[in-house]
């Protein structure tokens, strides 16, 4: 593959993809290192945050455990991304799929939990606690058909990527709306949920701008991988100031009686 490739550039001077992949030089006997390498950096800031930094959501009791399940989630998303990106198999392509897909609609229902939920305090608000539920359970049914359709029925790529585009479409306008229409208005760090779900879906450009891979190792899903790590300190900030922010709203309605 590697040396008809290298005649091929010498000659016409382009790549081509075999079996819909590029050839990649394999690196400590991975298949697509800077890929598998980027996903352990986006790794590296759930699990802190997941082991180091949960007393930072107690301000707020109600996202405190969603938080936890986020974290939790995204983890296993990025050790199922970096093995898949490490070594192509049967069971590394499906769980790198379905667990990125069960991260971003998790992520998808947290936004909507956030921001028209149950009240920061716990207050008996039913109706806001039974569409939240209700929402996460649809969304468990959801993603168990869309599971049962790629295993049974047909393993549609063309689905996977219309089913994630959408649900980042509807995470992005959430927090947009949140930020300039609802509660976020009046908030100071309202930047670091806007400036993520921004630089995110920026970096998400790479998927659509396909290159060969330079010098054998980075093409645009690894450039990709590599450039969202730096963005998720910038997340858990917001989810830390908004957190501490709805502690201090709490405390002033206690001491106001």
């Amino acid at each position: 593959m590697h040396s008809y490739t290298l005649r091929r550039k010498s000659l016409l001077g382009s790549s081509v993809k075999f079996f819909g992949k590029w050839p990649f030089i394999r690196i400590l006997g991975l298949e697509e290192f800077l890929s598998s390498l980027g996903s352990i950096f986006n790794l590296f800031p759930h699990l802190y945050h997941l082991l180091y930094k949960r007393s930072d959501y107690a301000g707020n009791v109600v996202m405190r455990l969603p938080l936890i399940i986020y974290s939790s989630i995204a983890s296993v998303s990025w050790v199922a991304s970096a093995a898949f990106h490490g070594r192509e198999t049967l069971v590394t392509e499906r769980s790198d799929y379905f667990l990125a897909t069960l991260q971003v609609l998790y992520t998808t229902w947290l936004a909507g939990y956030r921001i028209w939920g149950p009240p920061s305090g716990g207050e008996n608000n039913n109706k806001a606690w039974w569409t939240s539920w209700f929402s996460g359970a649809l969304s468990v049914l959801g993603f168990v058909v869309y599971v049962a359709y790629m295993v049974k029925v047909k393993f549609d790529y063309g689905l996977h990527m219309r089913l994630n585009a959408t649900l980042v479409i509807l995470h992005f306008l959430s927090w947009f709306h949140w930020a300039f229409l609802g509660a976020g208005r009046t908030r100071s760090y309202k930047w670091r949920a806007v400036a993520f779900v921004v630089l995110i879906n920026l970096a998400a450009v790479c998927e659509v701008w396909d290159f060969p891979p330079v010098w054998g190792i980075m093409d645009a899903h690894s450039a990709w991988h590599l450039m969202t790590a730096p963005m998720i300190p910038i997340w858990y900030g917001f989810w830390i100031e908004d957190c501490k922010w709805e502690g201090r709203k709490i405390g002033k309605r206690i001491e106001g009686g």
